[in-house]
């Protein structure tokens, strides 16, 4: 928590340790789309697959219902810069983005690093209170009449989804 700011490189597109460093308001610099891209070194897919599975085809066309125009499992270079957008640290306000590591010392040598911590409690304030007026909504909501439905038919009844076909 002492430290000024931390420099990440993701394996991944999500990290519970990346939310602890943003929650923390510590500024942090992570590789552009270009530079992941070019490096090829976010890929949670294969690593799950490799994990899990052993090689796996993962040749799978996306969903036709699905908003998306490339498939997750494409690692041809568009797909991926596509998919890369999605990562948390994309979606996020005040997290600073370099191209090379000469961008990244520039940048590390002349932002200030404080104004960005300060913008991310502002922030990270923000969230926490729409998080617990949600939270407060759907309590208030769930009362003592309220029941647990005794059956997972039951339960998509409850939710309007009783007649959504699964093929």
């Amino acid at each position: 928590a002492s430290h000024r700011a931390i420099v990440l490189f993701p394996y991944a597109a999500m990290s519970y340790s990346i939310i602890d460093f943003y929650v923390s308001n510590l500024p942090i610099f992570v590789p552009s789309i270009d530079y992941l891209a070019r490096e090829k070194n976010v890929d949670d897919r294969s690593i799950r697959f490799s994990a899990y599975c052993g090689e796996a085809s993962v040749d799978i066309e996306p969903h036709p219902s699905s908003p998306h125009r490339h498939s997750p499992n494409d690692d041809a270079d568009e797909p991926h810069r596509y998919w890369l957008t999605y990562a948390e640290y994309f979606q996020w306000p005040h997290v600073t983005t370099f191209d090379s590591m000469a961008d990244l010392i520039d940048k590390l040598e002349k932002m200030d690093l404080v104004k960005i911590s300060e913008a991310m409690r502002q922030y990270n304030r923000i969230k926490e209170t729409n998080m617990l007026d949600n939270w407060c909504r759907i309590l208030k909501h769930n009362t003592k009449e309220s029941s647990v439905p005794d059956s997972y038919e039951e339960a998509l009844q409850y939710f309007g989804m009783d007649k959504v076909q699964i093929k």
